[in-house]
């Protein structure tokens, strides 16, 4: 996600299904009070997941 990967490209990568990636993005954002990939992705930087440039 940080790349800009889609769901699909995601899911490729992951060897998941395409559904799995919505369901487990659905999962993570509820748990976080977040309502998208954009506020997920600025979470993940505040917390200094991201290391340098990516």
């Amino acid at each position: 996600m940080a790349k800009g990967s889609g769901n699909r490209d995601i899911a490729v990568t992951l060897g998941i299904s395409e559904h799995t990636v919505k369901n487990h993005l659905k999962n993570i954002l509820h748990k976080l009070h977040l309502e998208n990939r954009v506020q997920l992705m600025r979470y993940a930087y505040d917390k200094g997941w991201f290391k340098g440039r990516f």
